[in-house]
């Protein structure tokens, strides 16, 4: 199995990553939601120390109100992500996403037609 990749293992397992974040903004939730449990496993072994962009490129989706499916897709991988977490990240990512998550809740009129 090894020799099926000829590069570094972190190198695969970072374009991999990547692959996945971009599938977040799929338009049918079922991919989202089936992408964001690969994300979630993931994030199980890599994340914080491998993955440190995690959060920030997920946020950066969450951020940004013109890409419905991406906020919707990031949203349902971080839904995922905290169900795996203990209590020992969850205050370090609160202070983070209260701004993307107040944003949304106050933007009624951009998401009330969805």
């Amino acid at each position: 199995m090894r020799e099926m990749f000829s590069g570094s293992a972190s190198s695969t397992k970072s374009i991999i990553r990547r692959q996945l974040l971009i599938a977040l903004d799929d338009l049918h939730g079922k991919m989202c939601t089936a992408v964001g449990v690969a994300v979630a496993s993931i994030t199980q072994y890599d994340w914080p120390e491998d993955w440190p962009d995690l959060l920030p490129l997920l946020l950066n989706l969450i951020g940004d109100q013109s890409n419905v499916n991406g906020v919707r897709g990031a949203l349902r991988c971080l839904a995922l992500i905290f169900g795996d977490l203990n209590d020992k990240f969850v205050p370090k990512l609160i202070p983070a996403l209260f701004t993307c998550l107040y944003t949304i809740v106050s933007s009624f009129n951009l998401w009330s037609s969805q």
